[in-house]
């Protein structure tokens, strides 16, 4: 059986704005199936090097194999969290890199593997790991998490509206021993909710419980905190989010980081003299256009931002 095609993200987009060195070293926080890399692989020379990181063990081979068209010292594939990515250079003895890739989405890839349990389409075990190596499971995180911190991650992971009566549904299917499949979560949230628009409600919760089990956001908050020690000056860092809480954490972080002046409004001279590490390339989001969308729905709530070290 043929794997599914799996389209990368404002592909295009993502590459003019890396600025590619041939002889650069470049790092895909979130490999994938490779198609940033690949395209990335393909503007190296035979100095070049890239490093690709994904947890999802499960991606790695494949993408080796399609990788094989270049030369082997061109790049690197590693099992790891992008949380880790500084342990991974040090143990390739890189100290810095001159650009950085995260695309936050899941891959169409992972949601078509019905055994991990990420789509509310799908009927298989209710797991929604990245690392299927981790402990937590989506089941096992449901059936002993306490009703008010379910609440809290359905109305602030998945912004829902319904997340009190959602969350009630939820724990009484745990009492009642079913919450074990992605039919059981489908069926506790559509017994409380309107038909109507079910399926992105669906969506919501699904999103909140799969941010929760792997702590998506604060390994994201985490990862940017490390990404200035590790960038070469004018080495650039593209990020594709593709909901509202990542998109959020990674808008305020880089403006926080670029602002030339910090000093009170009240002080009409600046004193603080600040030296901003990075230069925000573009202040508004790129979104792909309305081609790229119709090829690829994927993409269609995807939102990158680009910064540049100083």
């Amino acid at each position: 059986m043929n794997s599914p095609l799996h389209i990368p993200v404002l592909k295009n987009e993502v590459i003019n704005h890396l600025n590619i060195k041939p002889e650069g070293v470049y790092l895909d926080c979130t490999l994938g199936a490779g198609g940033h890399s690949k395209e990335i692989l393909k503007k190296l020379n035979s100095s070049g090097l890239l490093i690709g990181l994904d947890a999802d063990e499960t991606t790695l081979k494949p993408t080796h194999t399609r990788f094989s068209v270049f030369g082997s010292s061109q790049f690197s594939l590693h099992h790891a969290n992008f949380l880790y990515f500084p342990d991974i250079l040090k143990k390739l003895n890189i100290k810095k890199v001159n650009g950085i890739i995260l695309d936050l989405g899941l891959s169409s890839m992972e949601l078509d593997q019905k055994d991990r349990g990420f789509s509310f389409q799908n009927i298989g075990p209710l797991d929604m790991r990245y690392n299927k190596k981790n402990s937590t499971t989506a089941s096992e995180l449901l059936n002993k998490i306490s009703l008010i911190d379910l609440k809290k991650i359905v109305k602030l992971y998945g912004e829902e509206k319904n997340y009190s009566k959602i969350a009630k549904s939820i724990k009484q299917y745990v009492k009642n021993d079913k919450m074990k499949t992605t039919l059981d979560l489908k069926e506790a949230v559509l017994e409380v909710i309107p038909k109507k628009k079910s399926n992105k409600t669906l969506a919501r919760v699904f999103q909140s419980i799969r941010i929760a089990v792997n702590d998506e956001l604060n390994i994201l908050k985490e990862t940017l905190k490390n990404i200035k020690k590790f960038l070469k000056r004018n080495g650039r860092v593209v990020i594709i989010s593709y909901h509202s809480l990542e998109d959020r954490i990674v808008k305020q972080f880089f403006i926080k980081h670029s602002k030339v002046c910090i000093c009170p409004r009240e002080i009409p001279i600046c004193v603080c003299k600040k030296d901003p590490p990075f230069r925000i390339i573009s202040r508004k989001p790129i979104l792909p256009n309305n081609t790229e969308i119709l090829k690829n729905r994927k993409s269609r709530s995807a939102k990158m931002r680009v910064v540049e070290r100083t």
